[in-house]
Protein backbone atom coordinates (compact mmCIF):
# COMPACT_ATOMS: atom_id res chain seq x y z
CA UNK A 1 0.00 0.00 0.00
CA UNK A 2 1.66 3.61 -0.92
CA UNK A 3 0.65 6.53 1.39
CA UNK A 4 0.33 6.65 4.69
CA UNK A 5 -1.07 3.52 6.47
CA UNK A 6 -3.58 3.31 9.18
CA UNK A 7 -1.40 3.17 12.25
CA UNK A 8 0.60 6.36 11.05
CA UNK A 9 -1.94 9.10 10.72
CA UNK A 10 -2.93 8.91 14.22
CA UNK A 11 0.64 9.10 15.42
CA UNK A 12 1.14 12.05 12.89
CA UNK A 13 -1.81 13.78 14.63
CA UNK A 14 -0.39 13.30 18.13
CA UNK A 15 3.10 14.61 17.00
CA UNK A 16 1.42 17.78 15.33
CA UNK A 17 0.05 18.56 18.61
CA UNK A 18 2.45 17.79 20.48
CA UNK A 19 4.90 20.23 18.01
CA UNK A 20 2.06 22.94 18.23
CA UNK A 21 1.93 22.76 21.69
CA UNK A 22 5.88 23.49 21.87
CA UNK A 23 6.13 26.49 19.01
CA UNK A 24 6.75 23.95 16.38
CA UNK A 25 4.72 23.40 12.84
CA UNK A 26 5.26 19.80 11.25
CA UNK A 27 5.30 19.96 7.95
CA UNK A 28 4.93 16.69 5.31
CA UNK A 29 6.41 16.32 2.10
CA UNK A 30 3.85 16.83 -0.40
CA UNK A 31 5.43 14.59 -3.14
CA UNK A 32 3.13 12.17 -4.48
CA UNK A 33 5.88 9.82 -6.07
CA UNK A 34 7.04 7.32 -3.74
CA UNK A 35 10.25 7.54 -5.69
CA UNK A 36 10.82 11.07 -5.51
CA UNK A 37 13.27 12.15 -2.58
CA UNK A 38 11.32 13.13 0.38
CA UNK A 39 8.31 11.22 -0.24
CA UNK A 40 6.63 10.05 3.06
CA UNK A 41 8.89 12.08 4.90
CA UNK A 42 8.56 15.57 7.35
CA UNK A 43 10.33 18.43 9.06
CA UNK A 44 10.11 20.74 11.62
CA UNK A 45 9.60 24.74 11.62
CA UNK A 46 10.19 26.86 14.39
CA UNK A 47 6.94 29.19 14.30
CA UNK A 48 8.67 31.78 16.39
CA UNK A 49 12.41 32.09 15.07
CA UNK A 50 11.56 30.27 11.71
CA UNK A 51 14.48 27.97 11.81
CA UNK A 52 13.97 24.73 9.96
CA UNK A 53 14.70 20.83 11.36
CA UNK A 54 15.24 17.91 9.37
CA UNK A 55 16.54 19.74 5.86
CA UNK A 56 19.75 17.91 5.41
CA UNK A 57 18.10 15.45 3.00
CA UNK A 58 17.53 16.08 -0.38
CA UNK A 59 14.26 17.89 -0.94
CA UNK A 60 14.42 19.38 2.12
CA UNK A 61 12.56 16.44 4.50
CA UNK A 62 14.38 14.31 5.99
CA UNK A 63 12.76 13.25 8.96
CA UNK A 64 10.31 10.18 9.43
CA UNK A 65 7.38 9.81 12.22
CA UNK A 66 10.58 8.15 14.39
CA UNK A 67 13.09 11.32 14.17
CA UNK A 68 9.99 13.71 14.88
CA UNK A 69 8.78 12.00 17.99
CA UNK A 70 12.79 11.52 19.19
CA UNK A 71 13.21 15.95 18.35
CA UNK A 72 10.40 16.27 20.52
CA UNK A 73 11.41 14.45 23.35
CA UNK A 74 14.65 16.33 23.50
CA UNK A 75 13.00 19.47 24.36
CA UNK A 76 15.49 21.95 22.81
CA UNK A 77 16.16 21.31 18.93
CA UNK A 78 19.08 22.37 17.17
CA UNK A 79 18.89 23.07 13.77
CA UNK A 80 20.09 20.45 11.36
CA UNK A 81 22.48 22.24 9.01
CA UNK A 82 24.44 25.40 9.45
CA UNK A 83 22.49 27.53 7.52
CA UNK A 84 19.05 28.92 9.11
CA UNK A 85 16.72 29.21 6.89
CA UNK A 86 13.33 31.73 6.76
CA UNK A 87 10.13 30.01 7.11
CA UNK A 88 10.01 30.45 2.75
CA UNK A 89 13.44 28.25 2.56
CA UNK A 90 15.42 30.90 1.79
CA UNK A 91 18.58 31.16 3.94
CA UNK A 92 18.88 33.98 6.04
CA UNK A 93 21.86 36.22 7.64
CA UNK A 94 22.92 35.23 10.60
CA UNK A 95 23.21 38.25 13.20
CA UNK A 96 26.81 38.97 14.50
CA UNK A 97 27.98 40.55 17.39
CA UNK A 98 30.31 43.26 17.72
CA UNK A 99 31.73 45.78 19.80
CA UNK A 100 31.49 49.10 18.37
CA UNK A 101 33.85 50.65 20.97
Amino acid sequence: MLGMSHAEKPREATLRKIARRRDYRLERCRRRDPQASGFGLYRLTDTRTGEVYGVDAPGGYGLDLDAVAALLDRGRLVPSSTTSTSRRGRPRDKETNRDDS
